[in-house]
C-alpha cells in the first residue's frame, strides 16, 4: 500500500513540477505587463477597396498616432506593397493602383510591371475609366495649382496652370475643371475618350466658379459662380456646346430672394437633363433682436431658444430651373421648409415642419404634400404621418412612395394617385422596430428568431423587391 503511495506522490510531483517549469517561458510571454508604450503598437485593421476582378485588394491598419499604413496585396500570388500615412486607395483594372499619403505624395503602381512612380504636391486625382491617364492637381514650386494629365506611367502629357480643381463625370470620361488667376476665372471641359479634347465653356469671368456638377449620363453640367456681391448659376449641354445662365430669380415667384451654395441642398440636375434643382434663401438677413424680458407662450411652435436660433438662419430652400424655357419657381418655401425629390425628380413631397408643435415626440408629425415639379401645384398625399424617415420610401423610377402608418405598410401609386395595403391589420406589428425617438415599442414579432433589427431590414428588403417588381412589369 505505501508503495502505490509513494508511486501516486511521484507522479503527481512530476506532472505538478511539469505544468509550472515546462511552460514558465511561455507564460511569462502572455502575463507580461503593459504600460503606455506598448498602446502605441495597437492597431485596427479596416478594407479599404478591391479591384476590378478581385485580383488584388487593399487594406489598412490604423493607430491612435495617425501613422497608418495603406497595404496592397494580391489574391493569387500574395504579392504585398506598404505605404506608410497613407488612408485610402484606387484602383484601376487589375493593372494600376494609387493612394495618397499625408504629405500629399502620390504613390501610383503599375501592378504589372511592379513599379512604383512618387508624384509630390499633390491636392486631387482620378483615373479615366479605360486607366489611360491619371489626372491630378498639383503644387508648382511658386505655389500655384497645376491640372495635370499623365499617361498610366506617370508620364505628363498635358497641364493647365492655376487650376485649382476638377470634377469626373460617372463614366470617367470626361471631367469638368476650373482655373482662376488675377481675379478672372474660367471654366472648361475635357473629354478622355481617346485623344485629349480641351473646351472652354466660360472666360474672364470675374466671379469665382464652384459646386462642380455632372449629370447621371455625363451629358450636361452645372455650377455656380460667386463673388461679394452675387451668385449665379450656369448649365452646359456637352451636346449641343450651349451654355445657359440664370443670374438673377424671377421676383413674381421669388420676392425678395437671391441663389445660394449650401451644401445642405446640393446642386444637382435632372436624369433627363432637363432641369437644374438649386438653393436659394432670403435676400436680406432676419436678425432677432434680445428683448429685455424673454416671454415664454404655450402655444408657442418652439420654445424660446429654439425660436430665436430659428430667426437668425437663414435657411437654404429648394427651388428648379429650366435652362431651356428659361423659367424658374421654388419647391420648398419657408412654410413648406421638408422637401425631398422622388426617384425621378419628376415629383417633390414636401411638408410644413411646424403644423403639428408643439408636441412632446423628437420627429413631429406632418402632413406631407405631394408634387409635380414642372407645375408646382400641390396636393395632400398622407396627413398626421411621423417625420422619422425610415418610415417613408421612394421607388427608383419615382412611380411609388411607400410608408408606413398605423402598423400598415401602404403603397401610393402617383401617376394613379391611388393608395394600397401592402400588410393587413393585425394585433402585432409589421415593423416590429422599437422606435425610440417617439418612444413607442412594439412586442410582438411576425418572424420568429429574427431580431428586432433583423425584422426592420426585412420589411425594408421586402419593399426593395416590390419596387423592383412593380417597376419590372411597366
Amino acid at each position: 500500500m505505501k508503495q502505490y503511495i509513494k508511486l501516486v506522490y511521484r507522479f503527481f510531483t512530476v506532472l505538478i513540477l511539469g505544468l509550472v517549469t515546462c511552460p514558465a517561458s511561455g507564460q511569462d510571454l502572455i502575463q507580461r505587463h503593459l504600460d503606455t508604450n506598448d498602446y502605441k503598437l495597437w492597431s485596427k485593421l479596416t478594407t479599404d477597396k478591391i479591384s476590378d476582378k478581385a485580383g488584388w485588394i487593399s487594406y489598412a491598419l490604423r493607430y491612435e498616432s495617425h501613422l497608418d499604413t495603406l497595404f496592397v496585396k494580391s489574391t493569387l500570388t500574395g504579392q504585398q506593397y506598404a505605404f506608410a500615412g497613407s488612408l485610402e486607395g484606387k484602383f484601376s483594372s487589375e493593372e494600376l493602383f494609387a493612394c495618397l499619403d499625408n504629405k500629399q505624395n502620390l504613390q501610383l503602381v503599375n501592378l504589372n510591371k511592379r513599379k512604383v512612380t512618387s508624384i509630390s504636391g499633390v491636392k486631387q486625382y482620378e483615373f479615366s475609366s479605360d486607366g489611360s491617364f491619371l489626372i491630378t492637381i498639383e503644387f508648382n514650386l511658386n505655389k500655384s495649382m497645376i491640372l495635370v494629365i499623365r499617361d498610366k506611367n506617370g508620364r505628363k502629357l498635358q497641364g493647365i496652370e492655376n487650376a485649382n480643381v476638377f470634377e469626373m463625370n460617372n463614366s470617367r470620361n470626361a471631367l469638368l475643371y476650373s482655373l482662376g488667376k488675377n481675379s478672372y476665372y474660367e471654366a472648361g471641359v475635357i473629354n478622355l475618350k481617346q485623344n485629349i479634347i480641351k473646351r472652354k465653356i466660360l472666360d474672364n469671368s470675374v466671379a469665382e466658379i464652384k459646386s462642380l456638377t455632372w449629370s447621371k449620363d455625363g451629358n450636361t453640367a452645372a455650377f455656380h459662380t460667386e463673388n461679394s456681391t452675387n451668385i449665379c448659376l450656369y448649365f452646359y449641354d456637352c451636346r449641343s456646346q450651349r451654355l445657359s445662365s440664370l443670374k438673377a430669380l424671377p421676383q413674381a415667384f421669388f420676392n425678395n430672394k437671391i441663389i445660394t451654395a449650401d451644401s445642405s441642398i446640393p446642386l444637382k440636375i435632372a436624369d433627363d437633363n432637363s432641369s437644374v434643382f438649386f438653393a436659394y434663401k432670403n435676400a436680406v438677413q432676419n436678425s432677432f433682436q434680445n428683448p429685455v424680458a424673454e416671454i415664454w407662450k404655450n402655444d408657442d411652435k418652439y420654445i424660446y431658444p429654439n425660436l430665436a436660433l430659428i430667426q437668425n438662419y437663414n435657411k437654404p430652400l429648394l427651388a428648379v430651373w429650366y435652362p431651356k424655357s428659361k423659367l424658374a419657381h421654388p419647391l420648398s418655401t419657408e412654410k413648406y421648409s421638408w422637401a425631398a425629390l422622388t426617384g425621378n425628380q419628376k415629383y417633390a413631397v414636401v411638408a410644413d415642419m411646424l403644423q403639428h408643435e408643439p408636441q412632446y415626440d423628437l420627429f413631429a408629425p406632418l402632413d406631407y404634400y405631394i408634387m409635380e415639379v414642372s407645375k408646382g401645384e400641390k396636393e395632400l398625399l398622407v396627413s398626421n404621418q411621423t417625420g422619422y424617415n425610415q418610415y417613408m420610401h421612394f421607388s427608383s423610377n419615382g412611380n411609388y412612395i411607400c410608408y408606413y402608418k398605423d402598423d400598415i405598410w401602404y403603397l401610393y401609386d402617383i401617376k394613379k394617385k391611388k393608395h394600397t395595403s401592402l400588410t393587413p391589420k393585425t394585433s402585432f406589428s409589421w415593423n416590429s422596430l422599437e422606435d425610440p425617438v417617439n418612444r413607442k415599442k412594439n412586442h410582438s414579432n411576425f418572424l420568429p428568431g429574427l431580431s428586432t433589427a433583423g425584422h426592420f431590414y426585412y420589411m425594408i428588403s421586402m419593399i426593395s423587391g416590390f419596387f423592383l417588381l412593380m417597376e419590372s412589369s411597366l
